[in-house]
């Protein structure tokens, strides 16, 4: 008989060292129901999830843990069965819901170090969209600036826009120049937008 794969050390393979140091330094590992399966799974607060019954063809082992599949976006996603049909879930997400509770109207799932496949309950937490975005950028992960795709204004042009406002051109004449908005050269000028520039390159 083939050996069954240890998707325990399939898991660790994926993560960075410091992850697998957290884990191997973290308490003995705790499991909850998996919310709205009625019993069929646990997760752990590692972010491993096992299923608890003998089901679905053959698929799935009682006692099993289940092996978690990579997104196009780097998040961990698991195969859950119920009435013999298959639901795609987030791992961040059932993690959070069966140790923290039910997503907060307007939250999302936040990971603290910016490693999407970090799905240690300490590293997750519901967050709102702002803070997830925050997260991004001070993680590197979100291209702002003149490094946006659709970023019609490069750094140096927002410097020109700062200096000419400094010396009293209006917001309307500067727009003209730079092919921008009214509104958007007055933010420039304010320092309100692309504020992570700084006054000199």
């Amino acid at each position: 008989m083939a050996q069954r794969p240890d998707c325990f050390a399939e898991l660790k393979r994926d993560m960075t060292p410091e992850m697998q140091q957290a884990m191997d330094d973290a308490s003995p590992e705790q499991w909850k129901p998996v919310v709205g399966y009625g019993g069929l799974y646990e997760v752990s607060d590692r972010g491993r999830i096992r299923a608890l019954f003998d089901a679905c063809r053959g698929r799935h082992k009682a006692g099993r843990i289940l092996k978690q599949k990579t997104r196009e976006h780097g998040y961990q996603s698991v195969a859950l069965w119920k009435q013999n049909q298959p639901e795609y879930r987030s791992t961040h997400s059932i993690v959070l819901e069966s140790f923290i509770g039910s997503r907060p109207e307007g939250m999302e799932a936040r990971h603290l170090d910016g490693v999407r496949k970090n799905n240690l309950l300490s590293n997750l937490k519901w967050g709102t969209v702002g803070e997830n975005a925050k997260d991004r950028i001070d993680h590197g992960r979100m291209p702002r600036g003149e490094n946006h795709a659709f970023a019609k204004l490069t750094n140096s042009g927002v410097l020109s826009i700062r200096k000419l406002w400094d010396e009293g051109l209006s917001a309307k004449k500067i727009s003209g120049r730079f092919k921008t908005t009214v509104m958007r050269a007055w933010k420039i000028g304010k320092r309100k937008a692309w504020k992570h520039v700084p006054e000199s390159l």
